[in-house]
């Protein structure tokens, strides 16, 4: 089985618990994501995710911000759901609906995306700590709204 089979695996097992099921670190526990990160690999891959090549993460009990020049997006951790609103590549606005929960000290979030006529597909993030100065964030992306494959990979930033 090769590597993006395996997360993608991982990926499905994490978002196939439910909340009552799922063991939920304490928020003494959580790690803390808040810092500036940079892109360090894997080589020849574009980073799609709220931080692309480089950003910074906010966090307090209740919210996750990751903004990346000038896109912004908060993640609230203390309501069922998100929405975020973005503007796409080509210039069209995008309803994100998020929700985000801890699976023991990871960072789990769906995103289900909603644009015109092509609505609800549906992207997995998971966020780690593989270190004090190291995050790793696995991405499971609809390669498009309308073909049945989805993309996974693990993306590590370092903390500036």
């Amino acid at each position: 089985m090769n590597i993006t089979m395996r997360l993608f695996v991982i990926c499905l097992a994490i978002a196939s618990l439910s909340a009552d099921r799922a063991v939920t670190a304490r928020p003494s526990e959580r790690p803390e994501f808040s810092g500036k990160w940079t892109f360090v690999g894997p080589p020849n891959v574009t980073p799609d995710t709220p931080l692309f090549k480089e950003g910074v993460v906010t966090q307090d009990a209740a919210t996750v911000t990751f903004t990346s020049g000038t896109r912004s997006i908060t993640y609230r951790l203390d309501v069922p759901e998100t929405r975020n609103t973005v503007v796409s590549a080509r210039g069209e606005k995008m309803t994100l609906v998020s929700q985000v929960r801890w699976v023991t000290h990871a960072l789990l979030i769906t995103t289900k995306h909603n644009r015109g006529a092509v609505e609800g597909w549906e992207d997995l993030l998971v966020c780690s700590m593989n270190g004090p100065d190291e995050l790793v964030v696995v991405n499971v992306a609809a390669v498009t709204p309308t073909e049945p494959v989805m993309k996974a990979v693990a993306l590590t930033y370092r903390r500036n």
